[in-house]
């Protein structure tokens, strides 16, 4: 059927066969095109939609001996909080070389993010752990009337404008 969306007419047309997806894993394109067959390797289908049944996720840490020496000295530096320039300049390559392994070297890459995600949790954790001790010692201060302490406190609380 056809509509017509200016006159709001409704006109009974032949009706075409719906497009039945192929098992031959061919392509049609158009009615009055013929199909085009597409050789198609079935292992190869498989293996990128399924994984094999043994396979194990890849340990990072397992991968770091296989990188190269001024590979593991720049995630040496920048584990250890160093800037990319300093990690790059340590290891006497250029930036770009530090960039191609970043987004090129799986293996880099994988022990990058590895080590890059763990330096972080170690960051975070010792926060927390300083932020528990400056807690400590600014209750300390109060429990002797320390004004300048509770000062503080109220002030960067936004509880005491400098007026006071």
């Amino acid at each position: 059927m056809d509509h017509d969306f200016q006159t709001g007419s409704v006109e009974a047309t032949e009706a075409t066969p719906p497009v039945v997806p192929s098992t031959d894993l061919s392509v049609e394109l158009l009615p009055s095109q013929p199909t085009v067959p597409i050789p198609v390797e079935a292992k190869l289908v498989e293996s990128v939609l399924i994984p094999p049944a043994n396979s194990t996720p890849v340990d990072p840490t397992d991968l770091y001996d296989q990188l190269t020496e001024p590979q593991q000295l720049v995630i040496g530096m920048l584990a250890k909080g160093k800037s990319h320039a300093e990690a790059g300049l340590a290891a006497k390559i250029c930036r770009m070389t530090l960039y191609r392994w970043r987004n090129n070297d799986e293996n880099f890459k994988l022990v990058y993010n590895y080590v890059i995600k763990q330096a972080r949790r170690e960051h975070r954790d010792r926060f927390r752990l300083l932020a528990a001790r400056a807690n400590e010692v600014l209750s300390r201060a109060l429990d002797k009337d320390d004004a300048q302490t509770a000062r503080f406190i109220l002030k960067n609380a936004g509880m005491l404008d400098d007026s006071l």
